[in-house]
């Protein structure tokens, strides 16, 4: 069975003084996976940002991996922070909590998938801390994904002036990159098929960073498939919902 990404409406909240964001109603459709992504920046106190997530009708969200810099909590600290479930069919709303007490920027990523593998759905993850500032940029994943995964990536880093641009690597395709002069920089991608690392081509484009940027990306495995598959493999497709089918 192909793996079918479908991307959902992104929300995004600028605030200046709030630990909280309750978004917007979401429906992951009953037996599908979601896939929540919150990437935030901090303002001006000198807190990390640690972030935890609850749905309103108590779905069970399970997490994938958090990253923030490694270094001393101060002002502008970007972090990044990613969860599955499994949808129930009923809308709902999703609040995150963060330790950090003014946020900055909020934007939440969800995504929902067809065709993954039900009983282990994440398999390699990769973090960052430390992106190169500027240039060409890459992240180890911690395994070679398989060859009709799906593995998405995410960074976010805190501008200190213009609006940085990021680019995506060879081979991978963009969902978004949104950046916001003096603020932060916001981008996410995603590859079909065996990779053990993300690239990105440009992390920087214009400005400068204040803080950052970090990197998140973990693989969406396909279905396991019948032992008659096993033996003899076929080829098989892998369609992203958005804009254009991939084969």
């Amino acid at each position: 069975m192909s793996v079918v990404i479908t991307d959902l409406p992104v929300d995004t909240y600028d605030d200046s003084g709030s630990d909280t964001r309750v978004t917007g109603s979401i429906t992951i459709p009953s037996g599908q996976l979601g896939i929540i992504t919150a990437l935030v920046v901090n303002d001006y106190q000198n807190e990390m940002p640690v972030l935890s997530l609850t749905e309103s009708n108590g779905l069970t969200l399970v997490p994938i991996a958090q990253v923030n810099r490694a270094v001393a909590a101060s002002a502008y600290e970007p972090a990044i922070a990613a969860w599955y479930a499994i949808g129930t069919g009923v809308a709902g709303t999703f609040e995150i909590t963060s330790t950090a007490t003014h946020i900055r920027r909020w934007l939440t990523h969800f995504h929902t998938v067809t065709g993954f593998n039900t009983s282990s759905p994440i398999g390699a993850i990769g973090t960052s801390s430390a992106l190169a500032s500027s240039g060409a940029a890459s992240m180890a994943l911690s395994g070679i994904t398989g060859s009709n995964s799906q593995t998405l990536a995410y960074l976010i880093g805190s501008a200190a002036s213009g609006a940085p641009n990021i680019t995506e690597g060879a081979g991978w395709d963009e969902f978004y990159d949104t950046p916001s002069s003096g603020w932060y920089a916001t981008q996410a991608q995603f590859f079909t098929g065996a990779t053990n690392q993300v690239d990105w081509a440009e992390t920087l484009g214009s400005g400068s960073y204040d803080k950052g940027p970090i990197g998140l990306a973990f693989e969406i495995k396909e279905a396991l498939t019948a032992a008659a598959d096993l033996m003899y493999p076929r080829k098989r497709t892998i369609v992203v919902d958005r804009y254009f089918s991939r084969s």
